[in-house]
């Protein structure tokens, strides 16, 4: 079962936003799941300045590859203790999936 975008759209006020700025949806998102191929305008879609407008303790899953996140900025937000939960499908630097604080998903 699913929801159709004709009835989200009919869903009150206060249980349906619609942006269409990707700022926007990080402010606004406790969990972010990324789903898109890496490369061309999808390098770094989260760098260090979208990543610091997130809400404090987000979770990020990352389906769509290591090269849509800045590996830095992700890991100085998960440092500072902005980012809650990272869950990362694959890693472009294989000494990463050695550290603890790492979900690798297959």
């Amino acid at each position: 079962p699913y929801l159709s975008v004709e009835a989200a759209w009919r869903l009150p006020g206060d249980q349906m936003t619609r942006t269409t700025q990707l700022e926007d949806l990080v402010r606004r998102s406790d969990y972010i799941s990324l789903h898109v191929p890496t490369g061309g305008l999808n390098h770094h879609l989260l760098d260090d300045a979208m990543l610091r407008l997130c809400k404090r303790n987000v979770n990020l899953i990352n389906f769509g590859g290591t090269k849509l996140v800045d590996g830095e900025a992700l890991k100085v937000a998960y440092d500072e203790g902005r980012i809650q939960g990272k869950y990362i499908s694959d890693f472009a630097d294989p000494g990463l999936m050695h550290e603890s604080r790492h979900l690798v998903l297959p």
